[in-house]
């Protein structure tokens, strides 16, 4: 028996002398109506149906070409992208777990009805909008209904039956218009009344697809918007600095006795209407060589017009900038992210001859990062919204930003190494560019263990560059406290070290009411993971970040020379918009004042402001 990898990704044990995988049989399922539903209702021209219609009458067209087409009514610039994200989406015309979806395959070009059941937003488990979404996606979630707020709650056509029990209390609404992006839970959809509004909308898939069910669960739900709000909370110029943009996650809900969820996402603007010679191409389209190359956006032909040897060009104008983005958003904002090829951009410039790399990318799937609330202190950025989460360090993973995952590597580290090797039935950004320069560079004689130093290489100049540590050649490798993992505890090591405040420190009025209220948050779910325990000689130091949230940090009076970092664990105070935290922020409004005042002068504690400073100050 000898193993092998297809092209999808997926991945075979085959008996010897058999090289390719047998064809698997493929079954499409329909949701079909017994009988037909009744209209019970209005939302405006909207007629509300006692019951779903049959997955297959919700089609209104399956041809690109057609005038009906949901393709034909969308910005070209943008139409051009989705049209990529699925003729050049190997996995989808690959996959038979995707086929089977038919009518709804990422593959096809299925416009279809796409149904939501309209629910008061009092009766929703979780319903959040974001205060910084568009106009047009607070217009399309919310409405009114007899003097009463509701929300349409977006569902997947195919698994209607899933909601049976809302449909038959709440009803269901066919109106809005879609079609699948690369992912069959990513959806593009328009208001057919308002076609120039574009949304891109989350829903759940209630069925077994590559080894896992497509349902966004709660925890989805609640860490998109958490990590939304963080990442919409760095500052634009830092973002630009990091090469980086994002699509944001700015909504998300949650039905009464369900654990699916939908998740709105904003529709960057530079993908709908990019600048003059310009536009984005998705980063899995690089796995496509030889017959299935796209023109003008393959390794071959970019590398001509750079003048350029493929490997050289795949090392600083796709390996770079993406790890530079990447580095930069988990070790200096603390928001490490799972970055398949599935989830990021390459922003292209036209040039003469051909298309190029401008060095910018575009993540999304935000529900993906994990939020390490540590950097994020260190660099002031705001925290109000993470504190008026009940257990916020659950909700935003904490744990699995600085803990180990199941490769027994911190998260950052475990998600940079699943770029290199396979992961959940995708091949890898390293697979691809492997195979491209072996077949454009064959002389270069580049293996697994080249294309991973490779990347190695480069990881550790970036890293170097944002945090000034050096990572020693000894180091390299994948394994406990090895690469990049070791440059972020370090690195981690240097900023709590750089913040620490004396003053805090030997005020013995201060530290028996941030250690009353350590114990109390403790008790409330709101602590975080602590890498030490809380001794009696441990002391506590009050953060007031800019936006006014509360946040205690827990610290070692012993560090030792093995483990110098001094950091036990944190609390998140309760948000002053609750009554607990209200209460709270009235118990430490006295020393958070202080804590305000000496970080504008510069005394004492040295904090966040010390920690911006001391990342401008070496050049990160």
């Amino acid at each position: 028996m000898h193993l092998v990898v297809d092209r999808a990704g997926l991945r075979w044990l085959l008996p010897d002398g058999m090289d390719t995988p047998p064809e698997r049989e493929i079954e499409i399922k329909y949701f079909k109506t017994r009988e037909l539903p009744r209209a019970i209702g209005q939302i405006g021209s909207q007629k509300i149906l006692s019951g779903p219609i049959s997955a297959q009458d919700t089609v209104l067209s399956r041809d690109i070409a057609d005038r009906t087409n949901l393709m034909s009514k969308l910005p070209p610039a943008f139409a051009e992208l989705m049209r990529l994200e699925k003729e050049a989406n190997l996995h989808a015309q690959l996959s038979n777990d995707l086929k089977s979806l038919g009518d709804f395959a990422p593959n096809a070009f299925t416009t279809f009805k796409l149904p939501f059941i309209p629910i008061p937003e009092g009766d929703m488990q979780f319903a959040h909008v974001s205060d910084y979404a568009t106009p047009e996606t607070k217009d399309l979630i919310r409405f009114k209904k007899g003097g009463k707020s509701y929300v349409r709650f977006f569902i997947h056509p195919n698994y209607v039956s899933a909601y049976a029990d809302l449909i038959e209390r709440y009803g269901i609404v066919y109106h809005y218009e879609a079609i699948t992006t690369s992912s069959p839970r990513s959806l593009i959809a328009i208001d057919p009344d308002r076609p120039t509004d574009v949304h891109w909308i989350k829903v759940s898939i209630h069925k077994e697809i590559d080894g896992s069910v497509r349902i966004n669960t709660d925890k989805k739900a609640r860490r998109a918007i958490i990590m939304s709000e963080a990442i919409q909370n760095v500052p634009a110029d830092k973002l630009a600095e990091y090469g980086l943009q994002f699509m944001l996650e700015p909504a998300s809900l949650q039905p009464p006795g369900k654990i699916s969820s939908t998740i709105h996402r904003e529709v960057a603007k530079e993908l709908l209407h990019p600048k003059v010679n310009t536009k984005w191409i998705p980063a899995f389209i690089l796995q496509n060589t030889g017959a299935d190359a796209v023109p003008g956006f393959n390794i071959k032909e970019m590398a001509e017009v750079a003048g350029e040897t493929p490997t050289k060009f795949v090392q600083d104008r796709i390996i770079r900038p993406l790890l530079r983005s990447y580095l930069s958003m988990g070790m200096i904002e603390g928001l490490p992210g799972e970055l398949h090829t599935q989830n990021f951009y390459y922003k292209m410039k036209k040039v003469r001859g051909g298309w190029l790399p401008t060095g910018e990318v575009m993540f999304k799937d935000n529900d993906g990062f994990r939020f390490d609330t540590e950097l994020a202190l260190r660099q002031g950025r705001k925290l109000d919204t993470f504190a008026k989460f009940d257990e916020p360090f659950t909700w935003g993973k904490y744990s699995n930003a600085i803990g180990t995952g199941a490769e027994g590597v911190a998260f950052l580290g475990s998600w940079y190494y699943k770029l290199i090797r396979n992961v959940s039935g995708f091949e890898t950004l390293a697979a691809y560019l492997l195979r491209a320069i072996n077949e454009l560079e064959p002389q270069s004689q580049m293996n697994k263990d080249g294309i991973q130093r490779l990347f190695d290489n480069i990881a550790a100049e970036e890293a170097e560059k944002i945090t000034g540590i050096k990572l020693a050649d000894a180091d390299y490798g994948f394994g406990q406290d090895k690469g990049l993992n070791k440059v972020l505890g370090e690195w981690r090591t240097k900023l709590a070290l750089s913040s620490d405040n004396l003053s805090q420190k030997g005020d013995a009025n201060l530290q028996a009411v941030l250690r009353q209220e350590w114990s109390r948050l403790r008790e409330a779910g709101r602590v975080s993971a602590l890498r030490r325990s809380v001794s009696s000689s441990a002391y506590f130091i009050l953060h007031s970040v800019g936006d006014g949230s509360l946040m205690i940090e827990a610290r070692t009076a012993k560090p030792t020379a093995a483990n110098p970092d001094p950091v036990i664990g944190f609390a998140m105070v309760e948000s002053s918009s609750t009554a607990e935290g209200a209460r709270a922020h009235r118990r430490l409004s006295e020393f958070a004042r202080r804590v305000r005042a000496d970080g504008a002068s510069g005394r004492g504690g040295r904090g966040a402001v010390r920690c911006e400073a001391l990342f401008v100050a070496e050049g990160a």
